[in-house]
């Protein structure tokens, strides 16, 4: 005989096994404080298996979604919404920061004295934007530290591929079977999740 777990526990039981993890491992180092440290490496690995996941996640998601597009139009009002979304989202956090800033001085009452330091180089905001979204080489698109310059990569590859037409039906398919792949790969790494955040 089968039990009927209530609807609640089957829709967010993994949900609450994490949380449970994070209440376990904050208790856990109130504890055994400094002596906790021994589980560091379990949470390490659990960090490297999403970040090294993250790249190659990104690139097949967005590159097999705009290649899989068959209405130009429509990815256009997508993008256009995406880069909006991205503004807006960027003015407001500057805003709160702002004001945070302005309320809770972090630096109130602190005297720190600065020594004479290297003469820094200053960058223009075209350079910045160019260094944001592009990268020099193959070698550093593939990094978690030039996320905007994969996207920009990725949304190129996918629109080349949809252009390609039945010449690209082929790479289309790779790109979307990785993206099938990937998604099956963080699926495996969330089932470490809560011994990673526990630790």
């Amino acid at each position: 005989m089968k039990v009927r777990l209530p609807p609640f526990v089957t829709s967010y039981g993994f949900s609450i096994i994490l949380i449970f993890s994070l209440f376990i491992g904050a208790f856990l180092g109130i504890v055994f404080k400094q002596n906790a440290a021994v589980l560091k490496p379990l949470g390490d690995i659990f960090l490297n298996l999403l970040f090294t996941t993250i790249v190659p996640l990104v690139f097949f998601s967005i590159s097999s979604a705009i290649a899989a597009m068959t209405n130009i139009r429509r990815l256009g009002k997508i993008m256009s919404a995406m880069i909006l979304v991205f503004v807006i989202t960027g003015l407001i956090a500057s805003l709160v920061m702002m004001i945070g800033v302005i309320l809770y001085p972090p630096a109130a009452g602190v005297s720190i004295h600065l020594g004479v330091g290297a003469k820094m180089e200053e960058l223009k905001a075209s350079e910045q934007i160019v260094k944001a979204f592009t990268a020099a080489d193959f070698a550093d698109v593939l990094s978690k530290k030039n996320m905007m310059a994969l996207i920009v990569f990725s949304i190129l590859i996918g629109l080349a591929t949809s252009a390609a037409g039945e010449g690209g039906k082929t790479f289309s398919g790779f790109l979307s079977s990785g993206s099938a792949v990937m998604m099956k790969v963080i699926a495996f790494v969330m089932y470490y999740a809560p011994v990673g955040l526990c630790a």
